[in-house]
């Protein structure tokens, strides 16, 4: 049986021109972080090591976005070792039918984090991000409630989408382009930030300090009136003085995003 994924892949991510062989695939699953969420009885060590996890994921493909090999190497690593602390500690009944296309995409969803670490190691972000995304899509298809616990997940498809505008406004021949195709792309981002903007951290997962609040709100207001103000220039026609736009809502974005990490507790140190 062939399950069709019902997440839509974002433009540029519909071909990948490199394939990498696949290594440790279980090393690297994100299983227990997406269901062990799920479960109401999760520990406070599992609730952390879960933010832990996302922490990693956001660093991850902050370093992939922004061609830093290094510290997507590094991020990559830690994300693995908190998964790995996971892995196991879930359980959740299902039908034998939902387990099995569950199954299915989290297998794949294994295959191209698996793959995605093989192109850091080659130095292919370009890769890389594809399949970061092409993994993420696959748990979306698995266990899309579990996914959207994360805050990150309900950000994930704004997020894609936005990549697809800043890929087009970054383009040297983006005054050339069709307006029609470029404005599709800014609508549908407008469209899914509006879906996504009333949304609030789960509390459990995010137990904010009143100041860590304040930051969050702020960042998320800051995305809003960018995006408002983006959605505007689109509106008059301006295509050519779009980027400058554009640029506030994707450093807003990031900074929405790095919100929602948590600081890692401090190390024991034993003295002599």
């Amino acid at each position: 049986m062939i399950y069709v994924n019902y997440y839509p892949y974002p433009y540029r991510y519909l071909y990948l021109s490199h394939q990498y062989p696949i290594i440790s695939m279980k090393l690297f699953s994100i299983i227990a972080l997406l269901l062990l969420i799920r479960v109401g009885s999760c520990t406070d060590e599992q609730l952390l090591k879960s933010r832990l996890a996302e922490n990693s994921y956001l660093d991850l493909i902050y370093y992939l976005e922004s061609n830093q090999q290094p510290g997507a190497t590094v991020a990559a690593a830690e994300l693995n070792e908190n998964l790995v602390e996971l892995r196991g500690k879930w359980r959740r009944p299902m039908s034998r039918a939902n387990s099995t296309k569950c199954r299915f995409h989290l297998d794949e969803a294994e295959k191209s984090f698996a793959e995605a670490r093989a192109a850091i190691k080659n130095s292919n972000l370009e890769a890389a991000k594809i399949l970061v995304d092409r993994a993420m899509n696959e748990l979306y298809a698995a266990d899309d409630d579990a996914f959207t616990r994360l805050y990150s997940g309900k950000l994930y498809a704004f997020y894609t989408t936005w990549l697809e505008v800043d890929m087009i406004i970054n383009d040297q021949m983006l005054c050339l382009m069709e307006w029609k195709e470029y404005t599709w792309w800014a609508n549908l981002a407008r469209s899914e930030w509006y879906t996504v903007e009333c949304e609030t951290p789960d509390p459990t997962l995010y137990p904010f300090t009143p100041s860590e609040l304040h930051v969050f709100e702020t960042a998320k207001h800051d995305l809003g009136t960018a995006l408002n103000a983006f959605s505007q220039n689109i509106s008059r026609g301006d295509q050519c003085s779009s980027q400058e736009h554009a640029t506030a809502v994707t450093e807003a974005l990031w900074s929405l995003m790095m919100s929602l990490k948590i600081a890692p507790p401090a190390e024991t140190v034993l003295l002599d």
